[in-house]
This record gives structure tokens, C-alpha cells and sequence, in this order.
């Protein structure tokens, strides 16, 4: 009797640590895709002037008109546009234009900017040979 004691205390022990030591491998699928990196400096604006307190404007031009512009992935509109009320801090802005359109593909261009948005400040970007991508 003592030996299949001794013998079903090994076997339980042999199975806790062979299940301890078993790994899940991850399936690459499950894995959360890579994350593109942004600009990573302030794009300062062409001119600044003062305006209320606290009020905020930016005015957005290119050297092709009606490009779109996102700020922080929300389309707000083409060039040239003026957008106010925005709160103070950083934001993504991505300039996009259409550069060629098919029956079944259309092509764009397009850049990311890192701007800063100030109170008290109208501000004035403007840009220029946006990138095929």
C-alpha cells in the first residue's frame, strides 16, 4: 500500500510540473499589427498672428488646391480652409491629394504633419510637393 502511495505522489507531481513547463505558442494572426510611427516634429506655421484670448485658428493652404485635410484621422475639409475653436495642444494633420483616378484604382498622395495648436493664436501653414505614396 505505502508503494502506490509513493508511486501516485510521484505521478502527480511528474504531471504538475510537465504542465508547468508547457508553452502556448502565439498564433502570429492574434498578434496586434505594427504601428506606423508619425512625424515626431512640430511643424511650425508659416506666420503667426494674435488673436482672442482664447480663441484658436489655423488656416491651411497647398500649392494645388483642394487637397484634403485630416486632423487626427477626422477629415475637415479641402484647401484652402480656415478651421477655428479648436482646443489648444498637438495634433496629426494629413494632407492628401488625388493624383491619378481609374474605373477600379484611385491614387492619392499625401503627408503627415505634427502641428501645435496655441490660444490666442491664428495660425498659417502652407505646403507644398506633397508625397506619392
Amino acid at each position: 500500500m505505502k508503494k502506490i502511495f509513493v508511486l501516485l505522489i510521484a505521478l502527480t507531481f511528474s504531471c504538475f510540473f510537465s504542465c508547468q513547463t508547457t508553452q502556448v505558442k502565439e498564433n502570429p494572426a492574434d498578434s496586434p499589427a505594427p504601428v506606423k510611427k508619425g512625424p515626431t516634429e512640430i511643424t511650425e506655421p508659416e506666420s503667426v498672428y494674435e488673436i482672442g484670448a482664447n480663441e484658436t485658428k489655423i488656416f491651411i493652404k497647398t500649392d494645388v488646391p483642394g487637397a484634403n485635410i485630416f486632423l487626427n484621422k477626422i477629415y475637415q475639409g479641402k484647401t484652402p480652409l480656415e478651421i477655428e475653436g479648436l482646443i489648444p495642444g498637438y495634433y496629426l494633420l494629413k494632407v492628401e491629394r488625388e493624383t491619378a483616378r481609374t474605373d477600379l484604382v484611385e491614387n492619392t498622395a499625401e503627408d503627415l504633419y505634427l502641428i501645435e495648436v496655441e490660444k490666442g493664436q491664428a495660425q498659417n501653414y502652407y505646403f507644398e510637393d506633397i508625397k506619392n505614396h
